[in-house]
């Protein structure tokens, strides 16, 4: 697939409205970090992990749309197709994709932590949820990625780990909890995984209004509104956290 182009003031940018969709979700995680991070430290840090899975989210779509979208030309010459990568061997394709890196390792940190805010707050509202065995189980799925990732060096790897986190880890701890509750901050997180569930027909048919609007570009709109609900969800989180640890704490005295 040939790459679009614009040229600004003689400065030529790469695949623009997939930088620009890139961007869109940097905007919302990087607004959903700010909001929960206040609103976390003010109430005693309550839920660390949800506020830096949005920024680490945000600084992954951030690296992407410069790195690997915008100006990827400038990182490395020629560019390359997927199928000519894919004929490289290990250590040249290592040597292409270095610039990558970055989005691809926060991409990977980004689920990590959206799994501890997942299990942490399931295990607050389920007493039978093992916290201890699911923290086992994410810290040893972390390391297999990450591995995975630098044997294939494959971006593949990363999204597959995304797909995990949201069918393997976010709906059965919903399905665990919902004896004890299940209301919109459920409901919301089940939403949000269900609308990323359709960029994986996107991106697998490549599917485009255009070549100036194609799969890339519609996935990201994707994610960006996932993101935004995953955010309503985790506000409604600490809210509902932090009034049930103070009644917790009033109760107790």
């Amino acid at each position: 697939m040939e790459r679009t182009e614009w040229l600004l003031g003689g400065v030529s940018v790469l695949e623009p409205m997939t930088a620009l969709t890139d961007f869109i979700i940097t905007a919302v995680c990087l607004v959903a970090y700010v909001r929960l991070r206040r609103t976390s430290k003010a109430n005693g840090g309550y839920m660390p992990h949800y506020p830096h899975f949005f920024l680490t989210m945000g600084l992954c779509t951030l690296f992407a749309g410069l790195m690997s979208h915008a100006f990827a030309y400038f990182f490395v010459e020629p560019l390359l197709t997927k199928p000519q990568i894919a004929l490289l061997d290990w250590s040249d394709k290592f040597a292409y994709h270095i610039h990558n890196m970055p989005n691809w390792l926060f991409n990977i940190t980004s689920a990590s932590l959206f799994e501890l805010s997942l299990v942490d707050r399931a295990a607050d509202l389920a007493p039978d949820i093992s916290r201890k065995r699911w923290l086992a189980t994410i810290t040893a799925e972390s390391i297999l990625v990450l591995a995975l990732m630098i044997f294939y060096v494959d971006y593949n790897v990363a999204a597959a780990h995304i797909a995990f986190t949201l069918y393997a880890v976010l709906v059965p701890l919903q399905l665990m909890v919902k004896k004890h509750q299940f209301g919109s901050e459920q409901k919301l997180l089940l939403i949000g995984a269900g609308v990323m569930l359709f960029s994986g027909p996107v991106m697998a048919t490549k599917f485009q209004l255009s070549p100036w609007f194609n799969h890339n570009d519609i996935s990201h709109i994707l994610i960006a509104t996932s993101m935004f609900i995953f955010y309503k969800s985790a506000t409604i989180t600490l809210q509902n956290g932090i009034h049930s640890l103070k009644t917790s704490d009033d109760s107790s005295r």
